[in-house]
C-alpha cells in the first residue's frame, strides 16, 4: 500500500529513518513533537550500560544531551524532505511520567488518525520505543500485538473500511544493527 503521509518524531535518528522512507515514497516528512520520546534521567543510565547503548566519548550520563530538532534545523539538515507547512499537534515537555507520555502520544495519534481517515490517507509513523508501543494500540486496538519494541522502529497504518489497520508494527528491519539481532546472529 502506498504511504501518503510520514509523521516523525523530531529527533535526529527518527528523522534520518523518515527521510529514507520519504526518498522511496516521494512524501514529505511531518515533524510531530507530540510523538517524541520521553526523556528521564534514569533512562540514560540504563542506555549507557547496554551493549548497543554505549556511546563513544561519553563518560557520564550528563555528557549525552538529546533534544528534538527545530523545524529550521530539520529543514537545513534534510533540505527538500521536511514539510514546512505541517503544524505539530502537540509538544513534549521533559521530564514527564510514563502516564503523561501515554496520554500525550495517544492524544496525538488519535488526531493524526482522524485527519488521515478524513483525507483517505495511509500513514507511516517513525518514533521511539515507548511512544510506538502506545500508539500501535491506539491506532489498531484489535490488531496491535504486545511485542518487543526496538529503539527506532516503524509502524505503518493502512486505511481499510474507514479505520486504520497496522500492516507494520514495531518494524526495525531498516537497521543494520538492530537492538535484538535477527536470526540468532
Amino acid at each position: 500500500e502506498r504511504v501518503h503521509e510520514i509523521i516523525a518524531s523530531p529527533f535526529l535518528r527518527t528523522l534520518q529513518t523518515a527521510v529514507e522512507i520519504a526518498k522511496q515514497t516521494g512524501c514529505l516528512v511531518c515533524l510531530e513533537y507530540g510523538i517524541a520520546e520521553h526523556i528521564l534521567h534514569e533512562h540514560f543510565k540504563k542506555w549507557q550500560g547496554r551493549n548497543r547503548g554505549k556511546l563513544e566519548g561519553v563518560q557520564k550520563v550528563d555528557d549525552y544531551k538529546v533534544s528534538p530538532m527545530s523545524l529550521e534545523e530539520a529543514c537545513a539538515r534534510f533540505p527538500g524532505y521536511i514539510d514546512k507547512s505541517y503544524q505539530s499537534l502537540g509538544m513534549t515537555t521533559f521530564p514527564e511520567t510514563e502516564e503523561q507520555l501515554y496520554e500525550r502520544t495517544n492524544s496525538i495519534v488519535e488526531r493524526v488518525s482522524k485527519r488521515a481517515r478524513r483525507k483517505c490517507r495511509n500513514i507511516c509513523i517513525v518514533s521511539h520505543q515507548d511512544p510506538v508501543e502506545y500508539m500501535a494500540h491506539e491506532i489498531d486496538p484489535r490488531g496491535a500485538d504486545d511485542k518487543f519494541v526496538s529503539y527506532c522502529c516503524i509502524s505503518k497504518a493502512v486505511l481499510k473500511n474507514k479505520s486504520h489497520k497496522l500492516v507494520l508494527q514495531h518494524d526495525d528491519s531498516h537497521l543494520t544493527s538492530p537492538e535484538i539481532p535477527r536470526n540468532g546472529t
